[in-house]
């Protein structure tokens, strides 16, 4: 490429001025030699006219070693929307269903380039087919994960293009249905009475047969559907939006995403391409596609994605269409025209026609027709016209042009295959530095060699299982690859050449493997806003044991923005989260009836960190809760009739002194929305049997607390009048079957005089450790509970008998007291006995919790210990928990053999320092008088 100096000049100010407008237009199995440009560029004929995209060439830049990002459609799309390679979302293939998880947040969350384009503050648009997934079959729904929730503002799309159902479009995220009075414009809410099932076939209206290719392909679609004029549709979507944006945002930039599912299957041209509203042809100006050229249908399309192409850029030159083109925004606009993958094998019905050229192979094929596509870019004024680059470079590219133009820097883990044309386009990058210094291609997983990896003039192919290399061509003496250097007896630079490239390939050919281009960064020196940071949502306690917290989501041109949450009191239990992308946090494991503070800090992608904001309080409350259940998102697991039993899920035990549920047709437990109480409940006695439902929870129990089991309860069948019986038991921790039940029977609850349906109360018992005492419970066995609905009046018989009285169970909270700061320290660590130590470092749980320890972690034994000599003998010096309940002392002996401890002549100094502010470092003159002598800290609750 050629260039002069004033034109570089000229670029630089005009790029620092003012964000252009961008179109990106992307054609569907488009071949490398489809555009008649491309083709006399290559000494061929051009059969098939496309003077638009001859228009893109003449005045902008061509590439001639441009690649999609795969030679097949879905992969290349999600690489096209995030400038990654199509393995970053660990779905290689592609997300092809209409309701599989969206491709933008599959492995980690993929900044798309619409988000990227509304964060430099574009309004953003995306058109035609998608494979993205997202979707959802309920199409009276709005759709949960289209581009409207990645970046895009306004969306018109088909999921699968023209090519598999659902044959439907999507206004934003909803279905929008093809009205036969306004054809061209599908805009009005659909719903279910609008489809119909498609079955394969062709069929024909005013302006063009459709076609529905033959299974898998028929399927649901719009009553309206005709694929022949989607072309018309789209291209007229797109031009409505550009001059709906001029009109209502004219102080904002736009980004187009224009993806066409032309020339892909099936291959059916309209009539006339600028019918009239009603969608007759006939009317001038007659613009005929069926039969335009000398080719068949698929030559037609040719012609056909020319025409879109040449609608949306009238649109630019022309916004108001009065002919005049003083208005026109050409010179504000960078236009860009690609494909998904390389071309079909079809000869377009027009002998010795090539979509590839002089290239080998064709689309979903590793070799350079697979997936080597046009690429032209056009920005009048600021591109030089006529210009050809011979870069090696990838569609996706366009991706970190975006992020260039708009002086965003990427994260690691974002764009992490793009490079930066910006400056090709441009001129200001010398054509001998390479883009790229080298790039993956994959192809489909179906070929003998699905991946190759390009460095420099050289592509070496690779195998499915990542095991043989076995082809490797030289593209610049070799372009139709018709020699294999590694065939017969390779010359030892050639297998040095592979065995480098293959090494290369295998450390950038998996989801997280390391990224292929540098990231590009900008100049910022800017913190991110708002500056200091803030709350969103104020910190707020979740119970006795957590606070959660929002920060004001951060901006910043660089890239993304990490938040850094403190808490500042210093109270047990609270901590900071570490620099973190979520705006969010949830600070754990501390004290109840404590009030805790926070602030936030923000810094962006090149470590630039902003002030930190206001502090704010929450206390957290004395409700310690080991189980709540309100059944929204909870079952029944029915009989359950030999160990182990689930522990954490509601069953019934199959044992003879605890009744099941013996009807196979009528359950007596059933969960879900009942009666009056709010959400889901439980209905416990519905069946004819008598049965006990059964919970046990995680939580060993201890015979020192005291329980609480309480909830509501709703009548729901008056029948006869029993009640129903709610308790506490023993669980095994060896297989959670039930041991023993700790409450007696006699814990009746409900209206047992007269019942009325819709009756409602509230129930509470405790479990004490008086009542625990002499029960004999296993050490380690779990605290749970059960209701029991008896049918009869007698307890726990296997019979069937009359129906007794229905109940709805609902809010069931299980709470233990707290003994303390120690008890609550142990219930947040899951932890039991102060003379207890579970991680086995030698330091029993009371210590840990006096020296700040934690019971989980051998790595963490709290604040050492320190010894200093002085002239009035030796400083012993121990960190002690303020207001802890525990005594501090310090003794000393000189005869371990005897046990002899003593605290005379132990003076410990008045003056404590401030650790922080649950401890005190403690100094004690220790005598040192004698020859030999020990000293210890004793610690022991009041």
């Amino acid at each position: 490429m050629k260039r002069i100096g004033l034109f570089l000049l000229l670029v630089n100010c005009a790029v620092a001025a003012e964000l252009p407008n961008v179109v990106m237009i992307m054609a569907d199995d488009w071949g490398w030699s489809d555009i008649a440009a491309y083709r006399r560029f290559q000494g061929l004929d051009d059969p098939i006219p496309t003077p638009n995209l001859d228009r893109l060439c003449a005045e902008g830049i061509m590439f001639t070693d441009a690649h999609s990002p795969a030679a097949l459609c879905a992969p290349t799309r999600f690489s096209m929307m995030t400038g990654s390679n199509p393995y970053r979302n660990t779905v290689q293939w592609g997300t092809w269903g209409l309701t599989a998880t969206s491709a933008f947040s599959k492995n980690r969350r993929h900044i798309t380039v619409g988000e990227i384009a509304q964060t430099a503050g574009y309004r953003t648009a995306f058109f035609g087919k998608m494979h993205f997934g997202g979707g959802t079959e309920n199409f009276e729904e709005p759709m949960p994960n289209f581009p409207t929730t990645y970046g895009f503002d306004y969306v018109f799309s088909t999921h699968g293009g023209i090519q598999d159902d659902p044959y439907l479009y999507f206004e934003n995220d909803r279905f929008a249905r093809i009205d036969p009075a306004d054809p061209l414009n599908p805009s009005e809410l659909g719903w279910n009475s609008d489809l119909i099932e498609w079955p394969s076939g062709s069929y024909t209206i005013t302006n063009g047969t459709g076609i529905i290719q033959a299974p898998p392909h028929d399927g649901i679609g719009d009553v309206n559907w005709n694929s022949s004029q989607n072309g018309i549709i789209n291209s007229r979507k797109a031009a409505g939006f550009i001059g709906d944006h001029l009109a209502s945002h004219p102080d904002k930039p736009f980004m187009v995403y224009y993806c066409m599912p032309q020339v892909h299957v099936p291959h059916s041209p309209p009539i006339d391409f600028e019918p009239d509203t009603n969608g007759i042809p006939g009317s001038p100006p007659n613009v005929p596609v069926a039969g335009a050229t000398v080719g068949d249908n698929l030559a037609d399309m040719v012609y056909e994605v020319d025409l879109q192409v040449g609608w949306i850029l009238n649109k630019l030159e022309d916004p108001n269409g009065d002919g005049d083109i003083s208005d026109s925004i050409l010179t504000n606009t960078l236009v860009m025209f690609t494909s998904d993958n390389g071309g079909l094998g079809s000869d377009r019905g027009i002998t010795g026609y090539d979509s590839t050229g002089a290239l080998r192979g064709s689309k979903a094929m590793m070799e350079e027709g697979g997936h080597r596509v046009p690429f032209v870019a056009m920005w009048n004024s600021m591109i030089a016209p006529g210009t050809v680059s011979d870069q090696l470079i990838c569609g996706h590219d366009w991706v970190g042009a975006m992020y260039a133009l708009s002086s965003q820097s990427m994260a690691a883990d974002q764009a992490m295959d793009a490079a930066n044309i910006l400056p090709i386009l441009l001129g200001e990058q010398d054509e001998a530095v390479p883009v790229h210094d080298f790039m993956i291609h994959q192809s489909q997983n179906s070929k003998a060699y699905p991946y190759a990896i390009r460095q420099g003039d050289y592509v070496l192919f690779v195998n499915l299982d990542r095991t043989v290399a076995g082809e490797l061509y030289n593209l610049a003496t070799d372009l139709p690859q018709a020699v294999n250097l590694l065939a017969g007896t390779p010359s030892a630079e050639n297998l040095s050449r592979r065995d480098e490239m293959f090494a290369l390939f295998l450390q950038h050919d998996r989801a997280n493997d390391l990224r292929t281009t540098s990231a590009y960064t900008t100049l910022d020196v800017h913190p991110p806003l708002p500056n200091p940071a803030g709350f969103g949502v104020a910190p707020s306690a979740v119970g006795s044991s957590s606070v959660t917290m929002t920060a004001t989501e951060g901006i910043d041109p660089s890239g993304p923005v990490e938040y850094f949450f403190s808490e500042t009191s210093g109270h047990e239990g609270g901590s900071f989260s570490g620099w973190q992308l979520s705006p969010s946090y949830v600070d754990g494991s501390l004290l109840p009836g404590l009030t805790y503070s926070y602030s936030v800090q923000m810094r962006d992608a090149l470590g630039q960190t902003g002030h930190v904001s206001a502090v704010f309080l929450a206390t957290t409350g004395t409700n310690n809760a080991i189980f709540s259940e309100n059944f929204e998102t909870s079952s029944d697991a029915g009989d359950v009739t030999a160990p182990p039993y689930p522990v954490g899920v509601w069953h019934h035990q199959a044992v003879a002194s605890w009744a099941k549920d013996e009807s196979s047709d009528d359950t007596s437990v059933q969960i879900g929305n009942y009666g009056n109480l709010a959400g889901n409940e439980m209905r416990l006695g519905w069946g004819y049997d008598e049965v006990v439902t059964l919970y046990s929870t995680t939580t060993p129990i201890d015979t020192n607390r005291t329980y609480t089991l309480s909830g509501n309860w709703e009548m729901d069948g008056a029948f006869l009048s029993l009640g129903f019986i709610a308790g506490m038991a023993e669980f095994s921790v060896s297989d959670g079957s039930l041991v023993q039940r700790l409450t007696p029977d006699s814990l009746v609850f409900g209206d047992t005089h007269s019942p009325a349906v819709g009756d409602t109360g509230l129930f509470s018992l405790s479990l004490a450790p008086a009542d625990m005492a002499g029960a004999g419970i296993t050490p380690g066995n779990r605290i749970g509970i059960f209701f029991h609905h008896d049918d009869d009046g007698v307890l726990y018989s296997e019979h069937d008998s009359e129906k007794g009285d229905v109940y709805l169970i609902d809010d069931v909270l299980l709470t233990t007291d707290v003994d303390g700061m120690l008890g609550q320290w142990m219930l947040n660590y899951s932890v039991s006995g102060s003379t207890n130590d579970p991680d086995g470092d030698g330091v029993v749980n009371m210590v840990e919790f006096a020296l700040g320890g934690n019971p989980t972690n051998p790595a963490v034994v709290g604040e050492p210990s320190q010894l200093e000599t002085d002239t009035g003998g030796i400083n012993y010096i121990y960190p002690r928990r303020i207001n802890s309940g525990l005594d501090y002392s310090v003794e000393r002996s000189t005869n371990l053999l005897d046990g002899a401890w003593t605290t005379n002549g132990c003076i410990e100094l008045p003056e404590a320092g401030l650790i922080n502010v649950d401890f005190e470092s403690v100094t004690n003159v220790v005598p040192s008088d004698e020859e030999e002598a020990f000293i210890r800290l004793k610690i022991k609750e009041k």
